[in-house]
C-alpha cells in the first residue's frame, strides 16, 4: 500500500474514474431526461440527479488535474460548485428509488415521513453551508484558518449532519427496495431490475460509510491538508480513489437497469440498442478517460492532445454509423417477410400453399427472426368469419416453458379487437423491447388480415363456384320445365282454341266440358309455373334508396309474401320508419336488406313443413342499439337442420360437401352463409336459431361504423 501511495497511482486512477463519472453520468442523464416520459416527475428528478452528479465529477477531475494543493480563483470555483450535487443528489436518488419501490402510496408509519424529514435535514445543511460553513473558501481547507479558537470539534456538526443525511438517503433507499421485494414478487419487467437496484444501493451505502468515516477523521487529524505527512495525504487520495471506483461500479450498474428495464424513464418497456448503446458509451469513456490522464501527465504538446481526442471521437462515431447500419438491416431483413407481397389470386386459384401454411411460416419468421421468441399463439377472435382460428409455434431452440412468462397482446382493428397473440419468453432470458412489443402486434394484425381477408375472399369463390353451378342446373330446369310442361299445356290449349276457331266461334263455349276444363287447368297451371320461376329471382326494390330500408322491406313483404303468412307484425324503433340519419344507407343497407328478405323466405318457404295448411305468423323488428339489429321470428316448425346451419355461419363455413351441403341446401344453407359472409366484412353477424316452443329466430346485426356508408358521410361533408 505504501508502494501505491508514494507512486501516486491511486491519484491518476481517481482521475481516470473521476472523468470516467463525469462522462458516463452525463450521457445517461441526458438519456433519461430526452428518452423518458416527462410528464412524471420521477424522470425529472432521476434526470437531473444524474446531472448533478455529473456536475461534481467534473469539478472533482478538475480539482484533482489542478493538484489538491493548489489555489487559485479557479479552484474556489470549483470547490464551491460540489455544494449542489453534494445535498441535493442522495435526496433526489431516494425519491426515485421510493417511486420505483411502490412506496408512494401505501407508505406507512415512519416510511411516510423520510421523505419530509430527509427535506429537512437537507435544508438545514443548506443553511449551515450558506451561514455557517466552516470550508467557504478553498484556501482554508489546504492551509487553515477554519479553526476557531474552541478547536477542531466546532467545524464537524456540519460534517457529522451531512454524513447522517447521505446515510439515511442510501440505507433508506436499500431498505425500500428489499421490502418491496420481500412484498411483491409479480413477474413485472421493473421487477427484473430491483437486484440490480438492491446492489447499486449497496455500492452507494458502502460508499457513503467510507465518505463520512474519512471526513469525520479528515477534520480531526488531516487538516489543514498542506501541512499534513506523505502517508496521511496518501491515505486520503486513497480513500478519495475506493470512493470514485464505487461509484463507477454503481454508474455501470445503473446504466444496464436504466437501459435494460427502463428505470426512472416511466416507460413500460425499454428500447431496441440503448443498452448496446450503453456499453458502446463505458467503453469510449473507460478509453477517453485513460487517454486524457495519459495526456495531463505527461508533457505533451496540446495540439497533439487535441488531435488524439478528436480522431478517437471520429473512430467513435464511424463505429456507431456502421452498427447502426448494421442495426437498420437486421431489422428491415426481420421484416420482410410481413411486407412482401400476397399471392392471394394464386392460392385461390390452387397453386400456392393456403392461408394456414402461409401463417404458420410467417408466425415462425416473427419468432425467430424478429423477436427470438421460445413460442407464440395467435388466435383469430370471433370478429372473423372462421371462428375459432388459433396457430401456435414452439421453437426448436426453447427449454423453457412459454405459458405464462410472456405477454398477451390484444390486437386491434377499425372495429374493435380482432385477435389476441400471446408471446412466449424469449429464448435469451432478456425481455422484449418496446419495438418488439410493436413489431410483434403490427406483424400479428398484418397476418390476422391476411387471414380474415383470404378467408372472406374464398368463401365468397366457394360461393361464387355454387351459384354458377346452381344457376346451370336451374337454367337446365327452367328449360325442361317450360319444353316438358309450360309448352305442352299452352300447345294442349292452342289446338282447343284453334278447334274454336274453326267452329265459327271465337269463345270456349263451343268447346266439350271437358275439352274447356282441361284448356283452363293448363293455362293456370302454365301461369303458377312460370310465376314460380320468376320468383326465383330477388331484385333490388327500387324504394329502398327512396324511402328507406324500413319502407323497403314493408313494401317487399306485403307484395312477395301476403299469401305466405297469416299475420305479420312490425316492430320497428321510430327513428327507423323512414329514412333518418340511424337508418342504413348504400351498400349497408343492401345487404341488411338481402339478409332479411332471405330469412322472410326461409321462413315462407320451411315455416308449415309437411302441413301446408298450418297457420304461419311472422314478426319483424328492427331496433338501433350499438348498430342496426333485424331480427326475423316465425311460429312455425323450425329449422331441423338449424345446428348444422349455425355452426356453417358461426363458424365460418369450415367447408360445405357431400350430405353436409345438400341438407344445408334443403335449408336455403347458402343464401344465408352468402349474406352472412357479406355481413362478417362490414363486422356484423348473422345467426340462426331454433325455438324450444317452435319456429325460427334470425338476428342480423351490423355494428354502428359499418352504417356510416361513405356516400353519407361525402353528403354530409
Amino acid at each position: 500500500m505504501e508502494t501505491i501511495i508514494e507512486s501516486g497511482l491511486a491519484d491518476k486512477l481517481a482521475l481516470a474514474l473521476s472523468l470516467f463519472n463525469t462522462l458516463a453520468a452525463l450521457w445517461l442523464g441526458l438519456t433519461v431526461l430526452l428518452s423518458g416520459d416527462r410528464r412524471h416527475w420521477p424522470v425529472i428528478a432521476g434526470g437531473s440527479g444524474l446531472l448533478l452528479s455529473a456536475m461534481f465529477f467534473l469539478s472533482h477531475t478538475i480539482i484533482l488535474s489542478l493538484g489538491v494543493k493548489t489555489l487559485g480563483p479557479g479552484m474556489e470555483f470549483w470547490w464551491r460548485l460540489t455544494w449542489l450535487p453534494a445535498g441535493a443528489a442522495p435526496l433526489a436518488w431516494y425519491l426515485v428509488n421510493r417511486r420505483s419501490a411502490n412506496l408512494t402510496g401505501g407508505a406507512q408509519g415512519w416510511d411516510r415521513f423520510a421523505p419530509y424529514a430527509l427535506a429537512g435535514l437537507g435544508a438545514a445543511i443548506l443553511a449551515l453551508m450558506i451561514a455557517a460553513n466552516p470550508f467557504v473558501d478553498y484556501s482554508g481547507l489546504v492551509l487553515g484558518g477554519f479553526l476557531t479558537v474552541r478547536g477542531p470539534l466546532d467545524a464537524t456538526p456540519l460534517v457529522w449532519l451531512y454524513v447522517v443525511y447521505v446515510v439515511l438517503c442510501y440505507g433508506l433507499s436499500l431498505l425500500a427496495m428489499v421490502r418491496r421485494q420481500a412484498q411483491r414478487a409479480e413477474p413485472r419487467v421493473q421487477l427484473r431490475a430491483r437486484p440490480w437496484l438492491i446492489g447499486i444501493n449497496g455500492l452507494l451505502l458502502a460508499a457513503s460509510f467510507i465518505v463520512g468515516f474519512t471526513a469525520i477523521w479528515t477534520v480531526r487529524n488531516a487538516l489543514p491538508i498542506a501541512h499534513q505527512d506523505t502517508v496521511t495525504f496518501g491515505l486520503l487520495r486513497l480513500a478519495d480513489f475506493v470512493v470514485t471506483a464505487l461509484i463507477s461500479a454503481t454508474i455501470i450498474l445503473l446504466g444496464r437497469a436504466v437501459l435494460s428495464y427502463e428505470v426512472f424513464t416511466e416507460r413500460p418497456l425499454p428500447r431496441r440498442g440503448f443498452f448496446r448503446h450503453w456499453r458502446s458509451v463505458v467503453l469510449l469513456t473507460i478509453g477517453t478517460a485513460f487517454v486524457v490522464m495519459l495526456l495531463l501527465k505527461t508533457d505533451v504538446p496540446p495540439i497533439y492532445s487535441l488531435t488524439l481526442l478528436a480522431c478517437l471521437a471520429v473512430g467513435a462515431y464511424a463505429l456507431f454509423t456502421w452498427r447502426s447500419y448494421q442495426d437498420q438491416q437486421k431489422f428491415v431483413t426481420g421484416l420482410r417477410p410481413f411486407v412482401a407481397s400476397l399471392p392471394l389470386s394464386d392460392r385461390l386459384l390452387g397453386g400456392q400453399p393456403g392461408a394456414l401454411s402461409e401463417a404458420n411460416r410467417l408466425l415462425e419468421a416473427l419468432c425467430e427472426d424478429a423477436l427470438g421468441a421460445a413460442g407464440a399463439t395467435l388466435t383469430l377472435t370471433s370478429e372473423s368469419p372462421r371462428t375459432p382460428l388459433v396457430i401456435t409455434y414452439r421453437s426448436p431452440r426453447s427449454t423453457v416453458e412459454a405459458r405464462g412468462a410472456g405477454y398477451d397482446l390484444t390486437l386491434q382493428t377499425v372495429r374493435g379487437p380482432a385477435g389476441v397473440l400471446r408471446l412466449g419468453p424469449k429464448i435469451d432470458g432478456t425481455v422484449y423491447t418496446a419495438e418488439e412489443i410493436d413489431l410483434a402486434r403490427a406483424a400479428a394484425e398484418r397476418l390476422l388480415d391476411r387471414l380474415a381477408g383470404e378467408q372472406v375472399v374464398g368463401i365468397l369463390m366457394e360461393l361464387l363456384r355454387h351459384r354458377a353451378s346452381e344457376l346451370k342446373t336451374l337454367g337446365a330446369r327452367h328449360e325442361r320445365v317450360i319444353h316438358e310442361d309450360v309448352l305442352p299445356r299452352l300447345a294442349d290449349a292452342l289446338e282447343n282454341l284453334q278447334k274454336a276457331n274453326h267452329a265459327g266461334s271465337s269463345d270456349l263455349v263451343s268447346l266439350t266440358r271437358s275439352e274447356r276444363d282441361a284448356t283452363l287447368a293448363g293455362l293456370t297451371e302454365a301461369h303458377r309455373t312460370l310465376s314460380a320461376l320468376v320468383q326465383t329471382t330477388a331484385p333490388v326494390h327500387p324504394a329502398l334508396d327512396r324511402e328507406g330500408l324500413t319502407a323497403a322491406l314493408r313494401a317487399t313483404v306485403e307484395s312477395e309474401f301476403a299469401d305466405q303468412f297469416e299475420r305479420v307484425t312490425w316492430r320497428v324503433d321510430r327513428a327507423l320508419e323512414a329514412a333518418s340519419p340511424e337508418s342504413p344507407t348504400g351498400i349497408p343497407a343492401e345487404i341488411v336488406y338481402h339478409a332479411v328478405v332471405e330469412a322472410v323466405r326461409n321462413a315462407a318457404r320451411h315455416g308449415r313443413g309437411d302441413d301446408s295448411a298450418r297457420p304461419l305468423a311472422l314478426t319483424v323488428t328492427l331496433r338501433h342499439e350499438r348498430g342496426l339489429w333485424a331480427v326475423v321470428e316465425d311460429d312455425g316448425v323450425g329449422l331441423l337442420q338449424s345446428r348444422l346451419l349455425h355452426r356453417s355461419v358461426e363458424s365460418g363455413k369450415r367447408g360445405l360437401a357431400g350430405s353436409d351441403a345438400d341438407e344445408a341446401a334443403v335449408i336455403g344453407g347458402h343464401g344465408l352463409l352468402f349474406h352472412s359472409t357479406l355481413l362478417a366484412v362490414l363486422g356484423g353477424h348473422l345467426s340462426v336459431l331454433s325455438r324450444p316452443q317452435g319456429g325460427c329466430r334470425v338476428e342480423i346485426w351490423l355494428p354502428e361504423s359499418a352504417l356510416r356508408a361513405p356516400d353519407r358521410a361525402q353528403a354530409g361533408g
